[in-house]
């Protein structure tokens, strides 16, 4: 039996791999630095249930199989608002999102968007030159929103409704889960 630990090592190690490779060639300065990388992604599934590593875990395997990288698709799937003519070049890579999928992304969205106003509410110096939050107030840098979308349109429906589900026992909980990933990216 693999546990949580093991579970997030395999992802990180798969994830990375992928995200170096995002560009071929032309690197940018983020895919040079394993260890930042690293603490945010960790950062992001220490706060996610067994069930959603799992799930995801089986999504990268099956991706990584299958010659595709999701960190690639999330990158793509982001340029539909931050690059639209690089996006309709290359959206030919991307698998079409089912209807049930896009709900769920909506869902999920619909829960990390308070919760992340909450977080800047409360923590105005953490967010200080940090990413827009909305897509509609994007400039130089890509939206969380833009980005989450993007991340969750690479999920498989089942990690997607795992997620969901374990976002809001979460918050029958009184947890909000973007509060943990960030206290998780802050903390060692």
């Amino acid at each position: 039996m693999i546990n949580k630990l093991d579970t997030i090592n395999e992802i990180v190690e798969i994830e990375w791999e992928m995200f170096v490779n995002v560009h071929g060639e032309n690197k940018v300065s983020c895919q040079e630095n394993r260890a930042t990388f690293e603490k945010m992604r960790r950062a992001q599934f220490d706060a996610w249930s067994e069930e959603v590593l799992s799930s995801y875990l089986l999504d990268l395997r099956k991706a990584k199989e299958e010659g595709r990288s999701l960190l690639r698709e999330k990158y793509i799937r982001m340029m539909e608002h931050t690059n639209p003519a690089d996006y309709e070049i290359l959206k030919k890579e991307l698998s079409p999102i089912s209807d049930e999928a896009k709900d769920l992304i909506s869902k999920i969205w619909d829960e990390l968007l308070p919760q992340t106003i909450r977080i800047r509410e409360r923590f105005p110096e953490i967010n200080e030159g940090g990413r827009p939050l909305r897509s509609e107030d994007e400039n130089d840098y890509a939206s969380i929103e833009t980005y989450q979308k993007g991340e969750l349109s690479t999920y498989s429906l089942n990690t997607l409704k795992a997620l969901y589900n374990h976002i809001i026992d979460l918050k029958n909980k009184g947890i909000d889960i973007a509060f943990e990933i960030q206290k998780n990216s802050i903390t060692d």
